[in-house]
């Protein structure tokens, strides 16, 4: 059986541009009275249909490259969940976007490191001191930028700390006697201007080491020591990473709770630094040997005042072994002291 309307409204005449509060765009039965949709009741509408909640989820996104297929804004957002930009607010972002940003965004970047652990900053400037305790976690920025004295402002991630004291990134562990594992830094530029370490892994008590390392066209500018590295690990690759200018060392390898075994340094160089370039030895010489560092076409120039210090500068030689150089230079009148495995 065909349904017949019970009523029938004429068609409402066109609404004079521009429409304002209390126009009646349409009239509807639903069952009950007559409802009038307004202006106003149309828009409290369409923002409910478009919450954050729930609009994502509604409308769709065109990949225009050969090969893409139809996501929705919600589908695609989740591929995004990495960016820092996610956690911070948005009356902050367009400062960091064009590099005068001054906000403290410890809480912000913290909470983003908590959440997704490896997070990605696009091109910006951000201040903070975060601490990682958790695996598969690190720092990915969009390529090293720089802000230069004048201000002059070069596209790029650039993350300077907010109390220079305390490191820019510790990481630890919640755990005492943990592992962290799988841990990346990668296409920053670190600028301090502080006391407090660049990078910080903390060896004493908590943090028993950290295993599988990436770090990977970074700079390190001006901090207390660019790279204080306390906790032992196996599997460091360090590329194309430069430490420079720091009031002591550029990288101080000082373990006091493991093994620092199977390094790779290819192309670093630890530059104009108050003290060492890259200054390594065992806290105590009672833990198992360090063992097979390679270095490759790095650099250690202008440090301090010490002429025998060329790459690296140890105390306790004894425990570390098999140290190989190729295509390294630096000043002094050796890579090494004497007592070290050392293969040039």
């Amino acid at each position: 059986m065909a349904l017949t309307p019970r009523k029938t409204y004429p068609e409402l005449t066109a609404l004079a541009a521009p429409v304002v509060d209390g126009d009646v765009l349409a009239a509807y039965r639903s069952p009950g009275p007559l409802r009038r949709l307004t202006a106003s009741t149309f828009a409290d509408y369409i923002k409910a249909f478009f919450s954050p909640t729930t609009g994502a989820g509604l409308v769709g996104a065109i990949i225009t490259q050969t090969g893409g297929q139809a996501r929705t804004l919600g589908d695609a957002f989740l591929d995004q969940s990495h960016n820092v930009m996610n956690f911070i607010p948005a009356n902050l972002r367009s400062a960091i976007r064009a590099g005068t940003s001054t906000a403290n965004l410890s809480t912000y970047v913290q909470a983003a490191i908590d959440a997704v652990g490896l997070v990605y900053f696009p091109s910006g400037r951000y201040n903070f001191n975060v601490t990682i305790t958790r695996s598969y976690a690190g720092l990915v920025g969009e390529q090293a930028g720089n802000q230069e004295l004048d201000g002059t402002w070069i596209a790029g991630t650039v993350f300077w700390p907010v109390d220079y004291a305390l490191p820019l990134v510790n990481v630890d562990a919640n755990t005492a006697g943990e592992t962290l594992n799988y841990i990346t830094f990668r296409d920053f530029y670190a600028f301090g201007w502080s006391d407090g370490p660049g990078i910080k892994t903390v060896g004493t008590g908590t943090l028993r080491r950290v295993d599988y390392v990436e770090m990977t066209r970074i700079q390190i500018y001006r901090f207390g020591t660019g790279l204080q590295l306390q906790a032992g690990g196996l599997d460091w690759v360090l590329t194309d990473v430069h430490s420079l200018h720091n009031a002591v060392d550029g990288v101080n390898i000082d373990t006091t709770t493991g093994p620092c075994n199977g390094w790779l340094w290819a192309k670093c160089s630890f530059t104009q630094n108050g003290r060492h370039g890259l200054y390594a030895r065992k806290t105590d010489i009672s833990i198992e040997v360090s063992y097979a560092h390679t270095f490759i076409g790095c650099a250690s120039e202008y440090n301090g005042t010490d002429t025998d210090e060329m790459l690296i500068r140890a105390w306790y030689f004894s425990n570390f072994d098999q140290v190989t150089m190729i295509g390294c230079t630096g000043e002094g009148s050796a890579y090494l002291r004497s007592g070290v495995d050392c293969v040039e």
